[in-house]
């Protein structure tokens, strides 16, 4: 089953602004290897990786292309917000 593109996008910004995935996982209320597999799909979806992982501390880095997606997926939220 395909997980919604909006779901996808919020786990995505949760990530991105924690850069921790326990505390991304926790703060979804969802289990860190689901969180993973989320990421995973989105990035599949879109064909690019949007983060470096370090596997030893479980954090997260952006990749340059991860970097502009969170800004820009930030300004349509903060549009859609507003309803305009």
């Amino acid at each position: 089953m395909r997980l919604s593109f909006r779901h996808l996008l919020r786990c995505f910004l949760a990530l991105a602004e924690e850069l921790y995935l326990g505390h991304a996982a926790g703060r979804l209320h969802m289990a860190q290897s689901l969180l993973l597999r989320t990421i995973k799909e989105l990035e599949d979806r879109f064909g690019v990786r949007l983060f470096r992982r370090n596997r030893w501390s479980h954090t997260f880095l952006f990749k340059q292309i991860g970097e502009a997606f969170v800004h820009v997926e930030k300004r349509h939220m903060a549009v859609e917000a507003t309803g305009q």
